[in-house]
């Protein structure tokens, strides 16, 4: 995916670990200095034509083939409009969307027919469902660690694992944040151009009596109901009838 529109304050950049996730992720304003990351003006043209030339440069084709696989088909056609979009818009492709209901064995063997015989014009992108996640580890470690269960990248990286192992070792919260931008930032400089996460927007309600409240990022948080609590003196508060 590419950088949103000039001007568009509708989201938020993310790193390898998503910005929700304040404790972890790499800062806005750091992040929105990088190239591919940049959303005014002169950083988005410069990044645009970048693009361009890098895909060119690969003999990028002309479509890009999608694969949804085991997620809820409304996924898909929330995000498909704004993907082909991106896709038109930065370089000129055409995409081809693809639903998978069996899971993620049709996406496997697509990526291995494309590492085996690039002949046939098209490039497998794939757009993963997960539920999101609360600690640094859980971000890092099984996507891109030798041995991570989830490393369908094939990362071997003897340097970037040392950095995944020590942050599983160091219970200091400042120093293993710091060891988590060095992970995300070694991510960005060497191992990946960009990883992208699209995250729903969600809008509540709250009252001026209801103290402490809070939203919580996922499962997991139930224990910050423990800090909630009504205030009956607030001039909005009205109990229940006797």
């Amino acid at each position: 995916m590419f950088p949103g529109a000039p001007g568009l304050k509708s989201f938020l950049v993310v790193g390898p670990v998503s910005y929700p996730i304040t404790q972890w992720a790499l800062p806005q304003s750091e992040l929105e200095q990088r190239p591919g990351y940049r959303s005014e003006k002169s950083g988005r043209d410069a990044d645009i034509a970048e693009a361009k030339q890098l895909w060119a440069a690969g003999n990028g084709p002309s479509s890009v083939k999608m694969i949804f696989a085991g997620i809820p088909a409304y996924i898909p056609d929330k995000a498909l409009p704004e993907l082909k979009r991106q896709w038109q818009e930065v370089l000129g492709l055409s995409v081809e969307e693809s639903v998978d209901p069996t899971g993620y064995n049709g996406l496997a063997q697509a990526f291995l027919h494309d590492a085996a015989d690039e002949t046939d014009g098209t490039f497998p992108g794939s757009f993963g469902f997960d539920n999101g996640w609360i600690d640094l580890d859980d971000w890092v470690y099984p996507y891109f660690h030798t041995g991570g269960t989830k490393n369908s990248f094939l990362l071997s990286d003897p340097q970037l694992d040392a950095k995944l192992d020590a942050q599983r070792a160091e219970f200091d919260r400042d120093k293993r944040q710091q060891l988590g931008y060095e992970i995300q930032n070694y991510l960005l400089d060497s191992v990946l151009a960009r990883l992208d996460y699209c995250s729903p927007v969600t809008r509540g309600v709250s009252w001026s009596y209801v103290k402490n409240g809070f939203d919580a990022t996922w499962f997991g948080s139930n224990f910050l109901f423990a800090n909630v609590w009504l205030d009956h003196d607030d001039a909005t508060y009205s109990g229940r009838p006797a």
